[in-house]
């Protein structure tokens, strides 16, 4: 039994040493710890052949530079051919035609045609200037024996004039053909009194002066707008004729308080 039980012993310490070895091992390599204990700094490598303890340093990364790439060497794929057909020169412009169909069908049938042009040229002395002219018809056709078949036509043209600078600091806009009547922006702003403005086949006008103070005069005949998607214009009969004027008390832009002054005719 003693002999056995030796015998025993001598491979459990074997096997014990062997583990012991294999831990140490497998510690070493992930710690990356030297056979006298130190922990070895990842950028510092050993010298291979070299004698125990000698290292040598890695190089320091270079730093970061970005790579342009030269104009040269870029293919043209095509893609810009429609960026470079568009024109930049010359004062900011545009052309717009516009038509409408619309048909409706069931006891009550009826057909809209409706055609727009209109265009627009921004001018550095004169503000901009944009036209418009719009041209409806409208037919209908009812049941035998209804009296609501008919065909309507209306047409409507305007020409505007935006923010046309003149002297001392004012500022001009103008109106004329369909268009409507002008209103002192007091109307229209934040407040319990709302002044609406009236559809009109005349003129139109407003000057101001940099918030402070400001006029305007609307004369013509009035109407309505009709049509679906394109406006059309119909007399309702009557004429109109509206001036006004708004002045600013006190305050400005930035200002806790403020106070205007306004006075709308018709």
């Amino acid at each position: 039994m003693s002999r056995r039980a030796g015998w025993l012993r001598g491979v459990v310490v074997a096997l014990a040493a062997s583990c012991g070895a294999f831990s140490f091992a497998v510690a070493q390599t992930l710690a990356k710890v030297d056979s006298a204990g130190n922990v070895i700094d990842p950028a510092i490598e050993v010298e291979p052949g070299g004698a125990s303890g000698t290292t040598r340093t890695s190089p320091a990364p270079e730093p970061y530079v970005d790579r342009v790439l030269d104009p040269g060497t870029i293919k043209d794929d095509g893609q810009d051919a429609a960026a470079d057909r568009f024109d930049t020169t010359g004062w900011p412009r545009s052309v717009r035609v516009d038509y409408s169909l619309l048909w409706q069908g069931g006891a009550t049938s009826g057909l809209h045609q409706a055609i727009s042009l209109s265009g627009f040229l921004d001018t550095p002395n004169y503000g901009a200037i944009s036209a418009l002219a719009n041209f409806v018809s409208n037919r209908s056709d009812s049941v035998v024996g209804s009296t609501t078949n008919g065909s309507a036509t209306s047409s409507i043209w305007r020409i505007d004039q935006r923010a046309l600078p003149l002297n001392g600091g004012w500022i001009a806009n103008h109106s004329i053909g369909t268009t409507s009547s002008v209103s002192v922006p007091l109307s229209y702003g934040i407040g319990r009194v709302f002044l609406p403005t009236t559809p009109l086949e005349g003129l139109a006008g407003q000057w101001r002066r940099q918030g402070e103070l400001e006029f305007n005069l609307s004369a013509g005949r009035v109407g309505l707008f009709n049509g679906y998607a394109v406006n059309g214009f119909s007399q309702s009969g009557g004429a109109i004729l509206a001036g006004g004027g708004e002045m600013r008390l006190f305050g400005g832009a930035g200002a806790s308080s403020r106070a205007d002054a306004a006075v709308q005719l018709i």
